[in-house]
């Protein structure tokens, strides 16, 4: 089989600009992409359809930044695609990993292990998430004291599940339910349920609108926009807590702001990973 040619787009940017470059990448219709980098920089591979117009799809991106972001390169190439080799490729470079001494996260081609108390077998798939991103490492972290001191727990845009197949395996017999805005990211979150073993989950495709009652756990590794936009909604139903992860610390305080106003809910505990941050918010006593 001949390999068909994709276009690339290898953006750099500093790492507060990330919600705006992906948000723009979605956009555009990127059919995917992986994220580079270190700490204060970040990179983009983003992939595109052979038949797009790669010259407009730069143009755009370029004049969708040009007032909000500086210092971003974007250079365009094109790349031979294989599927047999790309899986290939894949299962030579995604190794299992561990996120503090609590989880072992690894691809099906990986043996689960023996020193850490969950394993999460976590099937790659285009942007729902592998765990590999701060951000979702330090909801992992911060769920770890919390879930034995809940009985339900709602993940809001759960993308690939792993955030509930966590909780799941930290506290079986829970009350869990999943949502997301994409039906693909609703499938690929069943795939890592039945691949844990994880049973029991109220899974759907939608918006919080149609999230009832409140739950003692809520966890919402999103983009800041997208807390600030739902900060009401996450307020009103969380019971007893509230994990928000998926922007970066300078974006933190306002974050902590959307969140804590009205007084219903307090920050008590921040994480931080290379630029990225997730806050632990309590409920207050006298709400």
């Amino acid at each position: 089989m001949t390999a068909e040619r994709y276009h690339c787009l290898d953006i750099a940017f500093a790492v507060e600009q990330r919600d705006l470059i992906t948000r723009l990448l979605w956009e555009l219709d990127s059919i995917g992409f992986e994220e580079l980098g270190e700490e204060g920089r970040r990179r983009v591979l983003a992939y595109f359809e052979p038949d797009v117009n790669i010259e407009q799809v730069c143009s755009r991106l370029r004049s969708a930044i040009s007032s909000s972001a500086t210092d971003v390169s974007i250079e365009a190439h094109s790349i031979a695609y294989d599927s047999a080799r790309w899986i290939e490729e894949y299962n030579r470079t995604f190794t299992g990993f561990e996120v503090n001494s609590t989880f072992w996260i690894h691809p099906p081609w990986e043996e689960r292990s023996d020193d850490h108390p969950v394993n999460i077998l976590i099937e790659p798939g285009h942007g729902f998430g592998t765990g590999t991103h701060e951000s979702t490492q330090l909801a992992l972290v911060a769920m770890v004291d919390i879930v034995p001191d809940v009985e339900s727990v709602a993940d809001v845009g759960t993308g690939s599940g792993i955030l509930t197949a966590a909780a799941a395996k930290l506290g079986p017999g829970l009350r869990m339910v999943a949502f997301d805005a994409d039906p693909l990211a609703v499938e690929a979150a069943s795939k890592t349920f039945r691949k844990n073993n994880v049973e029991g989950v109220v899974l759907f495709a939608g918006e919080i609108e149609s999230l009832a009652g409140r739950f003692d756990l809520i966890l919402a590794n999103l983009t800041s926009a997208i807390l600030s936009s739902l900060a009401d909604d996450l307020i009103r139903r969380t019971g007893k807590y509230l994990i928000a992860s998926g922007f970066t610390l300078d974006e933190a305080d306002r974050v902590k702001e959307d969140l804590e106003k009205g007084n219903f809910l307090r920050c008590s505990e921040q994480w931080t990973k290379n630029g990225w941050a997730c806050w632990l918010l309590r409920k207050c006593e006298e709400s």
